[in-house]
């Protein structure tokens, strides 16, 4: 019974954090509330337990008739149009930002449909693989090609290790020691995934680094080499 559950959550969970998180707005979902009412370690559901436990993804999913995974996909996607889109129209050449944003989409996207086609064990590990690779396929791709390393791809590169620790932490707690009980990992999981893919999608766009990370790491008299990227 366990196990037909995790498919169902796993088959309604669309990829990252927006759409497959155990917990978003601070509540457990429905999807984390099954689960732990089969483990027993949770109480019985109800209609009005559920109402009140609605989430960010389901308002969303009712407003825009998508999953917020699927709207992160489709802010990637539009990412990479953009980014081409100037790039031959305008005197900007953004060929490495159209090279990173091809990459992350991508890894998003197969991950999405692999989430929703097929019921996989360890997945939160296997998002964490994916990127892994998509951060090794940028990195090769704008060494082979010799572009240099702007503010999107550093921001990337933030981003998706972030994303991987999340993963592997979601992994040990939930694959390893089979925790199915609500804590402020997941919490941070939810919130601080969707965060960090927001950002990525936006420094994708702007190409600017917005949290000012550059001054951070760097005090002297000259620019940063993230602002420097970003001009």
């Amino acid at each position: 019974m366990l196990n037909m559950i995790k498919k169902m959550a796993l088959k309604n969970r669309s990829t990252k954090f927006a759409g497959q998180s155990p917990v978003l707005s601070g509540k457990v979902d429905f999807t984390s509330e099954m689960l732990a009412m089969v483990s027993g370690a949770g109480p019985r559901i109800t209609p009005e337990s559920r109402t009140k436990r609605k989430s960010i993804r389901v308002l969303l999913r009712d407003i825009f008739g998508l999953t917020l995974g699927a709207l992160i996909v489709w802010g990637f996607l539009m990412a990479f149009l953009i980014n081409v889109l100037m790039h031959f129209t305008t005197k900007h050449k953004l060929m490495p930002t159209i090279v990173t944003s091809f990459y992350v989409f991508l890894s998003y996207f197969i991950s999405d449909d692999l989430a929703s086609l097929t019921v996989q064990p360890n997945a939160y590990l296997n998002w964490a693989i994916f990127d892994l690779v998509t951060i090794m396929l940028i990195f090769i791709s704008l060494k082979v090609a010799k572009l240099p390393f702007n503010t999107a791809s550093y921001y990337v590169f933030g981003g998706l290790s972030i994303s991987t620790l999340l993963y592997l932490s979601m992994h040990i707690d939930v694959d390893i020691y089979n925790n199915r009980s609500p804590w402020i990992l997941w919490d941070i999981f939810g919130y601080g995934g969707t965060l960090v893919d927001l950002m990525m999608i936006t420094v994708l766009i702007l190409n600017r680094d917005i949290l000012q990370i550059g001054r951070l790491f760097y005090r002297g008299s000259k620019p940063s080499p993230i602002e420097l990227s970003a001009k």
